[in-house]
């Protein structure tokens, strides 16, 4: 039996799951200064990005983005090799 996934799902799932990531880390750095190192990381990939509360909401948009492309490529692979 096989399974097609819905790619536009799991698009939509993955960018939510890394844009609320992207977010939830950001306040936590703003508000308790924790995870510097991650941080910095993202500031070096997400070109908007920045250790701000403006800058958590575009983190938020830039990882939606990131995350619903790879998550979608992901699905349409999985369905190409399922045939």
């Amino acid at each position: 039996m096989r399974t097609m996934l819905s790619t536009k799902s799991y698009g939509i799932a993955g960018g939510l799951v890394l844009g609320l990531l992207i977010f939830i880390v950001t306040l936590l750095a703003i508000v308790f200064g924790f995870l510097p190192g991650l941080v910095g990381v993202l500031t070096e990939i997400l070109p908007l990005y920045s250790v701000t509360i403006i800058g958590s909401i575009i983190g938020f948009m830039e990882g939606f983005i990131v995350g619903y492309i790879l998550y979608y490529s992901f699905a349409t692979l999985h369905n190409l090799l399922e045939g």
